[in-house]
């Protein structure tokens, strides 16, 4: 969010900026974008590791792509120091993150006798009429619908508001830090990497319909723990982002 807001609302807000971190003489900020782009790179190649080493549970074909993506995009932005604002949002997209690793709790939690307690304690604090199970559910569902809704205001839009930005600086500023089949290949993997947003948008909204007539269904029948096995395969598709 620091990188999104020096270059919208802060000084680095030219085009060739933009572009190109070292058209910026602002040494303390070209020092900060370099530490977050070698922190995110390793991020990166940990992320990609897990997700190959846990593949296919993690995740199909879809998110090795999107890891492979993140992972040359991370790459050749901090070996040319490019595109630091599409860096910003790339980074600034995490943030639905911490959402579906709340969800991840809950459906774990709601998952094991002995974690149950926890549901109830966090269903009184809520003031919710139902306990156990059924609370578990609820409160995955109320999750996944606000993880969808973060995903969507940052991977979706300000995304894309971010690439609008790119392609029209591309089309004004003849970039010489960055050789022509870096940008190539960074533009070709940004628009990809929109693509693939706008697909796990509609899978993730896709499933909080199906999981919300899920428990509709439970409550108003027998109240029996819903089977994992039963939810939409495109809960899978979401695990990892």
């Amino acid at each position: 969010w620091t990188i999104v807001r020096e270059f919208e609302f802060g000084g680095a807000g030219g085009s060739a900026e933009r572009l190109s971190l070292y058209a910026n003489d602002d040494a303390s900020f070209v020092g900060f974008v370099e530490i977050v782009t070698i922190a995110f790179f390793s991020y990166v190649v940990y992320d990609l590791l897990h997700v190959i080493d846990q593949y296919p549970d993690l995740g199909g074909v879809d998110i090795l792509a999107h890891h492979f993506g993140f992972f040359a995009a991370a790459l050749l932005a901090y070996a040319y120091g490019a595109y630091p604002l599409m860096l910003g949002w790339l980074c600034t997209c995490e943030t639905s993150t911490p959402v579906l690793n709340v969800r991840f709790f809950i459906k774990s939690w709601r998952e094991m006798e002995y974690t149950l307690p926890n549901i109830d304690a966090i269903a009184s604090m809520l003031g919710m009429k139902t306990r156990g199970v059924i609370a578990g559910n609820w409160m995955e569902y109320y999750v996944s619908v606000a993880f969808l809704w973060v995903f969507v205001a940052v991977r979706v839009i300000g995304y894309g508001y971010a690439l609008i930005r790119l392609t029209g600086d591309l089309k004004l500023v003849d970039d010489n830090f960055i050789p022509y089949t870096v940008r190539a290949i960074l533009y070709t993997l940004t628009c990809a990497g929109l693509m693939l947003n706008l697909v796990w948008s509609y899978k993730i909204y896709g499933m909080c319909r199906h999981f919300r007539r899920k428990v509709l269904k439970q409550r108003d029948d027998s109240g029996d723990k819903m089977s994992d096995s039963e939810e939409d395969a495109t809960t899978t598709t979401t695990k990892r982002s």
